[in-house]
């Protein structure tokens, strides 16, 4: 698994939908649809090998993913700062506005996730 505590099948799998591909097509000879399921539910990590094949698959670098999870993190981070400071500025009707538009569930950094 990478350095980083980075959910990268998240990325990995908004990328396949927006690809239109289906886990079947995204896993050929990689690892078979059921593993793939389990890392998206935590069950199993991936490591920086399997990283890089699901890569080739979708026809981008590892870089290219290391990118957008590294931007996809930081305006994650904003979000949550933003709602961790409307609380602290007793804003509480605008916290639950903006609470509305986040997923927590899709959030890719355990770090904002414990935000």
């Amino acid at each position: 698994m990478p350095e980083k505590d980075i959910d990268y099948i998240s990325i990995i799998d908004s990328l396949r939908l927006e690809k239109k591909l289906t886990v079947e097509d995204l896993c050929e000879n990689i690892v078979n649809p059921r593993t793939y399921r389990r890392y998206l539910s935590g069950e199993r990590k991936m490591s920086h090998e399997k990283i890089g094949e699901f890569c080739e698959n979708l026809e981008i670098t590892s870089s290219d993913l290391y990118f957008l999870t590294n931007r996809t993190e930081r305006d994650e981070y904003v979000k949550v700062i933003k709602l961790y400071n409307l609380v602290n500025d007793q804003k509480y009707d605008e916290f639950y506005d903006g609470l509305k538009e986040i997923d927590k569930d899709k959030i890719i950094a355990k770090q904002n996730k414990k935000i």
